[in-house]
């Protein structure tokens, strides 16, 4: 399965150079890539793991050149938001519900741009989640073996969805989620 990331990460490794030109580039997401998402509550914290595809395809990126940045041409992906693994049964079936997986079974996202400021990179992305669009802003970097690790800061509300509450209200689980990433590329000449 393609993923955002693996299509954002793939072009840091591209020099900036000014040109208008619609080029393309293949890229392999390795097998030990990892995302997952970061979320509290008022009582703990909890992890859940994306489980599904995250590596061994070769993806072609196609984007141009201009400005100091990356822009990117439909370069979209959906991520099962059902893939999600959050170490247990129950916890698993309330963030699908947060989610509303039912009735949105995927999450969309689209990357936009790439842009080189100094180690980093800033990228911006649209995220689709139950059937409402966002545009965010954050930064990557880039480690040794190829390795781009960052967070996106979401807040759920922004999707129109409700923390969920429990044990009639005792346990609310705080808006703002980070979404991590470790992605291991390969950019095959």
């Amino acid at each position: 399965m393609k993923t955002i990331f693996s299509i954002l990460i793939s072009a840091f490794s591209l020099v900036f150079i000014s040109s208008k030109k619609a080029n393309t580039v293949d890229v392999l997401l390795k097998t030990q890539s990892e995302i997952y998402i970061k979320g509290t509550s008022n009582v703990n914290s909890f992890d859940c793991h994306y489980t599904g595809n995250l590596g061994g395809e070769v993806l072609q990126v196609k984007y141009t050149i201009g400005d100091n940045k990356l822009k990117f041409e439909n370069t979209k992906i959906k991520l099962a938001s059902d893939e999600f693994d959050c170490g247990g049964r129950r916890i698993n079936q309330d963030f699908r519900e947060l989610l509303t997986s039912s009735q949105f079974p995927e999450i969309e996202i689209e990357l936009l741009s790439i842009e080189n400021i100094g180690n980093e990179f800033k990228i911006t992305s649209r995220v689709k989640l139950a059937g409402i669009s966002n545009t965010y802003n954050f930064k990557v970097e880039k480690f040794e073996n190829d390795r781009y690790v960052g967070e996106l800061l979401v807040n759920i509300c922004d999707f129109d969805l409700v923390a969920p509450k429990k044990m009639m209200g005792m346990i609310v689980v705080d808006e703002e989620i980070d979404i991590h990433f470790d992605l291991a590329l390969d950019i095959i000449p």
